[in-house]
């Protein structure tokens, strides 16, 4: 499966980076000026760090850092070289690694370190912003987890000196989660959601009238089964696309990015496929999006801060709590909106047509699942790392 495919690169990377990380760590310990940042296995463009990035590369280079994005991605990488010039590089080659292992800052989104190893946070700020808020149990709480992940995330927290919670109520679990103190774990809101509030309009092509309502079905994936989409027996594709007509309403149908699958049969005029190749960053349009229906995805809790429509479909609940679990029970982490039939599909649906759908129970999750800053959240965490790297250096 997909997820042992990425523990098995997580290990060999780890295994090869290792005698660099040593070095680097305890004999060459000086530092440039120097930010690194990186995304999901140093191959995606994604995620909290390529928002902080993006919104912050200027004002960084403006306080005397260099700034470099690894993207191991050749085509990808040269693309994103021609709109940031000499700025995205891999992690493979001697003289790549250096730069990244003689910099004083990196920025990350995964687990996945811009170089492998061990103890890379000594003399370096490694910030780990994380992405996305942790319903689902993750690291060191899921479910039958191995003494060689045990071990792994062991090792990894030497490499990391701060992780991000997007909001008290997680910072516990997170620091559980990771097997660390909560001392390193800060509360702090999450960079990508700056874009929630910006429309971007690319949604635009997809509404056939200014009046016309798009919703968001964004399951989660599953390692112990097949996703079912619409998951009702009496559903019948054909005549649920003639609803959505007469609703004036179209459906964006998209799965876990690193997940995709062939959706094609569920394409129809009014049920769209709106995976990573349209649209890489999801929360770049989440506020052009008129509601958000999901099961176990953590994408609502961004969602909660547009105030609209969220509802869920949580077919597998017994299975998925018993094989995954959740931070904390599901029903408390979760608004009061389920949809267990075609009925209630139907129904939510034309209550977001028309417009009185009652949010009010989702207000006081917003600010459960979300700190709350007075100024931006790419401005807290730009000045977080500046004060971390005056700190140490």
């Amino acid at each position: 499966m997909n997820k042992h495919k990425y523990s098995l690169l997580k290990l060999l990377n780890f295994i090869t980076g290792l005698a660099f990380s040593i070095f680097y760590s305890f004999f060459l310990i000086k530092r440039e000026k120097r930010i690194i940042f990186n995304s999901t296995n140093n191959n995606r463009f994604t995620f909290n760090s390529m928002s902080l990035f993006i919104a912050k590369k200027a004002q960084f280079e403006a306080e005397g850092f260099e700034v470099f994005f690894i993207l191991n991605d050749f085509e990808k990488r040269a693309l994103l070289n021609q709109r940031f010039p000499s700025t995205f590089i891999s992690n493979k080659g001697i003289k790549n690694k250096l730069i990244i292992l003689q910099s004083a800052v990196w920025v990350i989104s995964t687990l996945d370190l811009p170089v492998a190893g061990a103890f890379l946070a000594r003399n370096r700020f490694v910030y780990h912003l994380g992405h996305g808020t942790p319903i689902k149990n993750i690291g060191l709480m899921e479910e039958r987890c191995s003494l060689i992940k045990k071990c792994y995330y062991k090792v990894n927290a030497t490499s990391i000196s701060l992780y991000l919670s997007p909001s008290s109520f997680f910072r516990g679990y997170i620091a559980k989660a990771f097997g660390v103190k909560k001392d390193k774990v800060i509360v702090a809101p999450q960079p990508r959601l700056d874009a929630i509030f910006e429309s971007s309009n690319q949604l635009d092509q997809y509404r056939d009238n200014s009046l016309m309502k798009l919703i968001l079905y964004c399951p989660t994936w599953r390692p112990f089964s097949e996703l079912q989409l619409f998951p009702f027996d009496d559903f019948d594709i054909n005549a649920f696309n003639s609803f959505l007509k007469d609703m004036n309403t179209k459906i964006l149908l998209r799965l876990h990015p690193l997940f995709e699958g062939d959706l094609s049969m569920y394409a129809h005029s009014n049920i769209m496929i709106f995976d990573s190749n349209l649209c890489s960053e999801i929360s770049e349009v989440l506020v052009d999006i008129d509601a958000l229906i999901t099961d176990y995805s953590s994408i609502y809790c961004d969602y909660y801060l547009v105030d609209r429509p969220v509802s869920f479909i949580p077919y597998d609940l017994k299975e998925y709590t018993k094989k995954i679990g959740f931070s904390f029970n599901y029903d408390d982490l979760t608004s009061d909106s389920y949809l267990y039939s075609l009925i209630d599909l139907k129904n939510f649906i034309a209550s977001v047509s028309e417009g009185n759908f009652d949010i009010s129970p989702q207000l006081e999750m917003k600010e459960r699942f979300n700190y709350l800053s007075n100024v931006s959240a790419c401005d807290f965490n730009y000045q977080l790392i500046c004060n971390k790297y005056k700190e140490i250096f």
